[in-house]
């Protein structure tokens, strides 16, 4: 019976992880202001529903933030076609940037990379 129980602690326990992991959320200022407040790394990104960059960037970026090594990162989608001062405060002129910061600091940033190598490269950034 203990064996039971300590079972579903543990199943419970790596379920609520998993839901915490690499999150992606639309970005906002006061979500981005508390991140980076809180020393939490953050990936900005740049996305348009149109671009075909975008398409195949997301997926590889959703894998990527879902992995164990990067799970503390949670994205930021800034709408490209609909939140232009957020554009303008990030410097971003092109749909499928990527910006990593760690606190306040930019660590690094990227525009139409889509492969996994590339953009781990990127993550890592915010990881140290």
């Amino acid at each position: 019976m203990k064996y039971r129980s300590w079972l579903s602690a543990a199943i419970l326990l790596a379920v609520s992880a998993a839901a915490h992991a690499g999150e992606i959320m639309p970005f906002s200022d006061t979500a981005f202001a508390q991140l980076t407040a809180a020393d939490k790394p953050v990936l900005v990104e740049a996305h348009a529903d149109w671009c075909p960059t975008c398409r195949k960037q997301a997926p590889v970026v959703a894998k990527l933030v879902a992995a164990p090594g990067y799970a503390d990162y949670t994205v930021l989608k800034i709408d490209y076609d609909h939140q232009r001062a957020a554009l303008k405060r990030f410097h971003i002129t092109q749909q499928s940037t990527l910006i990593v910061y760690r606190g306040a600091q930019e660590r690094d940033r990227a525009v139409a990379v889509t492969d996994d190598a590339s953009i781990r490269k990127l993550l890592d950034t915010g990881l140290k």
